[in-house]
């Protein structure tokens, strides 16, 4: 039984401090408690400040290995960003530093149903886990120096984060990716799906005279009045905002944040992996702190985390798990 975790560089600060670093440790000791017994566990670390993808094992009987170097990158320093406007930027090209493509390597080349758990400790977004903080900007040089251009799906080579096109055929071997995970296994992305147009929507939503927690109609019409910085977004996403302006029914705002559920990372990792995924649903967003085995949570507390979980059980079904992160069907 294999378990593979990720700690991210928390590139929100470039002193890159060892937030995601301290999750790794408890989530081990659950896994390998979880399972103690039932068969020889190995668990694969990739953490991508210092570089190192790191392995340990516990066998039947419960006696652990010492913790063993599989391969070495280039670490995430203060250099690997430079000035961009009035912040900073990951810099392009630099091949060395780990990226979530090992990640997905490191799985595809694993013996069949030997993987049962994927997680990453991360920031994240609705586009997907942040590894490093990089651009997705469609355009990388080559060895000689010249500017190539990506036209199709595939991955920008200088882009270390992972995106929802990950998993289209030309960026994985989606038979081996899928081969390699056990059905009962899962991918967890343990940080944030905190998109600002989705959460300012549910806020006005809630606050809505005519919003029932308990039970709306899908035909009761609405007329939300929401920041128009957001109107181009959310026309294109299929919701028609002008001005500010939202005129809908409840029932093409409910499939909007359907639709908005269905298309983000961790969606697009449930299909691709063939495996459930958990993660935070649109709107929602994550911190460190949990305990035990979940030292990432949703902060479900009293206010719109916790009543945009709700939204989501009362009017889409959906499960969440005990840390509060959605669950994500295959």
């Amino acid at each position: 039984m294999q378990f593979v975790l990720v700690s991210a560089a928390n590139a929100n600060d470039l002193m890159l401090n060892k937030s995601f670093y301290y999750c790794v440790q408890p989530r081990q000791d659950y896994l390998f408690s979880k399972y103690r017994g039932k068969d020889d566990l190995v668990l694969t670390w990739f953490e991508v400040t210092s570089g190192l993808c790191q392995q340990v094992t516990m066998d039947r009987k419960g006696k652990r290995s010492k913790l063993a170097t599989l391969k070495r990158f280039k670490p995430v320093t203060r250099a690997s960003y430079e000035r961009r406007g009035k912040g900073w930027a990951f810099r392009d090209g630099q091949p060395d530093i780990m990226s979530i493509v090992d990640v997905y390597r490191f799985v595809e080349d694993q013996v069949a149903h030997s993987i049962f758990e994927v997680s990453i400790f991360c920031h994240a977004w609705e586009g997907g886990p942040v590894i490093v903080d990089s651009y997705d900007d469609r355009h990388y040089k080559d060895a000689s120096g010249k500017t190539v251009w990506i036209r199709d799906e595939a991955r920008d080579p200088d882009d270390k984060d992972g995106r929802t096109r990950d998993f289209e055929p030309v960026n994985r071997n989606l038979a081996k990716f899928q081969a390699a995970f056990n059905p009962e296994g899962a991918i967890r992305v343990w940080g944030c799906n905190h998109t600002d147009r989705d959460v300012d929507l549910f806020k006005r939503l809630f606050l809505h005279k005519e919003y029932r927690r308990t039970g709306m109609k899908d035909s009761q019409a609405l007329v939300l009045h929401l920041p128009s910085k957001y109107d181009s977004e959310f026309t294109t996403r299929g919701l028609p905002v002008t001005k500010g302006r939202l005129a809908c029914t409840f029932g093409e705002l409910r499939h909007y944040i359907e639709r908005e559920f269905n298309s983000c990372y961790n969606a697009k990792a449930a299909r691709g992996a063939g495996v459930k995924a958990y993660g935070g649903a649109p709107g929602n967003g994550s911190d460190v702190g949990g305990k035990g085995g979940f030292p990432m949570y949703i902060v479900a507390t009293p206010g719109h985390n916790l009543q945009i979980i709700e939204f989501y059980k009362k009017y889409l079904g959906v499960k969440f798990d005990v840390a509060s992160f959605a669950e994500f069907a295959p």
